[in-house]
C-alpha cells in the first residue's frame, strides 16, 4: 500500500470532500465558473482516461450532502468522483489567476 494511499485512509475523507464541494459551491459565481470549464474542458479536450483518450464530462454541478437525507453524502461523493477532473482544472485554474494577480 502506498504512503499516499494509507494517509488519505487514515484523514477523514468524507470531510474532506465535504470542503471541497463546499469551497467550489460558495457562490453562483464559482458554480458557473466550474460549469464553464466542464463546457471548454469539453470543446478542448481536457478530459483525458488513463490511455489518454479525451473524453466529454455531463454538465452535472456537485452536490453537498443534508443532515436529514441518509444517503445524501454517498450521492455527494459519487457526483464529486464525476467532476474529479473539472474540479482538478478549476482549482488550477484559480491558483494561476491569483499567482497572475501577484
Amino acid at each position: 500500500m502506498s504512503n499516499d494511499y494509507r494517509a488519505a485512509l487514515e484523514g477523514d475523507v468524507v470531510a474532506s470532500a465535504r470542503k471541497l464541494v463546499n469551497a467550489l459551491r460558495a457562490s453562483g459565481q464559482r458554480c458557473e465558473a466550474l460549469r464553464e470549464a466542464i463546457l471548454e474542458g469539453n470543446e478542448h479536450g481536457w478530459y483525458v482516461d488513463d490511455r489518454g483518450v479525451a473524453y466529454k464530462l455531463d454538465l452535472l454541478e456537485l452536490l453537498r450532502d443534508v443532515d436529514t437525507r441518509w444517503s445524501s453524502t454517498l450521492a455527494m461523493i459519487d457526483r464529486l468522483l464525476v467532476n474529479y477532473p473539472v474540479c482538478l482544472v478549476f482549482i488550477s485554474l484559480i491558483i494561476t489567476n491569483t499567482l497572475k494577480r501577484r
